[in-house]
């Protein structure tokens, strides 16, 4: 199957614009998604995390830095989206779920199909992680000399109408970047969210930037805030922005949903309830584990 997805995506044609790119919406019968997705797309920007070390770490050794190691780290970077790509083309598509507008250093710009974002980046993130891991390695032992922890990436993701303009997604996308590298010093792989028909135009203020591994580690929880109806979810929603717990626990426990919000009340939440149900209505389209 695997083998089967990655000859199909090496050999699917890029969509000729945003409509029929949004229009392969739930196009994967293993996508969970069936309503109103194909007319969204999601921009995806990427961005390296501490490069500048491992380059700082290496510029005595004799290691060409400007062709060598640039070269490797485009190599990186593509191999991911290669291999990130291929995880989310499934046989039914006509076309690539992945358009690539900018790739090269360790920058990626590209829209996706906005079932398949989650996906995307998840997939895109740790493979890209991988490769940087394997690089540090080998210059740590060619160069013989320290390298420091290797470098990672973080995502800003947009999840907007395909007509909504590209450069508005673009700005939307640099600002959640921003965010995450920002919320954890671009130490380690986060993320960072806006879906402007929900959100509006801005991003909220209070939107978190859940670590790569925070999201693995507590899929299943998310995964549970989905099976709840979308009119509960929105009910719930109503709730947190109020900000009262109490009162939140009291609408779910009538809804029959307590034990779903729980890991999102306790005093250290892997993110906020709120943004939890917010990443909820894409998450929902992922493919089950």
């Amino acid at each position: 199957m695997e083998r089967t997805k990655r000859t199909n995506a090496g050999t699917l044609r890029v969509a000729p614009d945003f409509g029929d790119l949004a229009a392969l919406g739930s196009g994967d019968a293993n996508h969970l998604c069936t309503v109103g997705d194909a007319n969204h797309l999601c921009t995806v920007f990427v961005d390296g995390n501490r490069f500048g070390a491992l380059f700082a770490a290496l510029q005595d050794a004799k290691v060409s830095l400007r062709e060598e190691l640039s070269a490797a780290l485009n190599e990186a970077i593509r191999g991911a989206l290669v291999v990130a790509t291929a995880d989310v083309t499934g046989e039914a598509d006509t076309y690539l779920p992945v358009v690539p507008h900018l790739v090269g250093g360790d920058d990626l710009l590209a829209s996706v199909t906005a079932d398949r974002a989650w996906d995307f980046v998840v997939a895109f993130l740790n493979d890209y992680h991988r490769r940087t891991a394997a690089l540090a390695a080998d210059y740590q032992q060619r160069a013989g000399t320290p390298v420091p922890a290797p470098p990672t990436a973080s995502a800003g993701l947009v999840f907007a109408h395909y007509k909504y303009p590209f450069a508005n997604c673009l700005d939307l996308a640099e600002t959640a970047l921003r965010r995450a590298k920002s919320r954890h010093k671009a130490r380690e792989p986060a993320v960072c969210w806006i879906d402007v028909t929900e959100d509006g135009p801005e991003l909220p203020l209070s939107r978190s930037a859940p670590r790569l591994m925070t999201l693995a580690d507590h899929r299943s929880d998310i995964d549970g805030l989905c099976t709840i109806p979308p009119s509960g979810r929105a009910q719930l929603a109503k709730a947190a922005q109020d900000g009262d717990d109490t009162a939140v626990a009291a609408l779910a426990h009538r809804l029959g949903h307590i034990s779903l919000i729980r890991p999102f009340q306790l005093a250290q939440p892997p993110m906020p309830l709120l943004d939890a149900l917010a990443l909820g209505r894409w998450w929902q389209c992922r493919r089950p584990a």
